[in-house]
């Protein structure tokens, strides 16, 4: 059975994944089941490009499968319900809790592909997170630049929850323009590490950012803090 490739984003040609043919359109008994299947695959892949995810209640309220209620045909829950399922049983889709420490929570749902189980991971650790607003009412990464973003595009992947939880509270600490000069120098002076970042932002929140002014080789310069109180820190990571 081939790989589940990554869908394409919205207006490019979709791929229809192999299983669908193979598991989910055999066991399909009328047109609209079959449509109804399709616009919600394809709903969830497009999110998803978005580093966004839907949940139930987003998934009954879809603008595309109301346009299926014409000339007198309900789109009942218990279809959306029996559609879901057999993508998830056909492993085209899987779904989390939406609140991971309710026990009567709802459900969220993503490709059951590898950019599907990367989202769900971040979910987890608290790096995507239910950003609903008048404005923004899609739920996933924070379209701000957010401290996991600079962590990403500066040093890489974000290895586990601690490293997550410490950039949490960093965050909650210090100022967003603070942070972004930190991951700034640390880039500079090539030392891509958490711990030369956290001591950056550590010695100019007990000491003050002095003459610092975003260029190399000043207050911020690695030996600066290989020589300073958090050198032991630095030098071991």
């Amino acid at each position: 059975m081939s790989e589940f490739k990554q869908i394409p984003k919205r207006g490019d040609r979709v791929e229809i994944p192999e299983r669908f043919f193979l598991d989910v359109l055999p066991n399909i008994t009328n047109i609209l089941e079959l449509k109804t299947s399709l616009i919600i695959l394809n709903e969830i892949a497009s999110q998803q490009t978005d580093g966004s995810f839907l949940n139930h209640a987003d998934i009954e309220n879809l603008e595309q499968l109301k346009l299926l209620e014409t000339d007198g045909i309900q789109l009942s829950v218990e279809l959306i319900e029996s559609v879901l399922g057999k993508l998830t049983e056909s492993n085209l889709i899987f779904s989390m809790k939406l609140d991971l420490e309710a026990e009567d929570s709802g459900k969220i749902y993503f490709l059951d592909d590898a950019d599907g189980r990367k989202l769900s991971e971040k979910f987890q650790l608290g790096i995507v997170s239910l950003n609903i607003t008048g404005d923004n009412p899609k739920r996933g990464i924070d379209k701000g630049v957010t401290i996991f973003d600079l962590y990403e595009k500066n040093i890489g992947v974000i290895p586990g929850s601690q490293v997550a939880e410490e950039l949490i509270e960093a965050e909650k600490t210090y100022p967003a323009q603070w942070l972004e000069d930190a991951f700034d120098e640390a880039v500079a002076q090539d030392v891509r590490r958490w711990a030369y970042i956290r001591a950056i932002l550590a010695s100019w929140s007990n000491g003050g950012r002095g003459n610092y002014d975003g260029k190399t080789g000043g207050r911020n310069s690695e030996s600066r803090y290989k020589s300073g109180k958090y050198g032991k820190i630095v030098r071991s990571t």
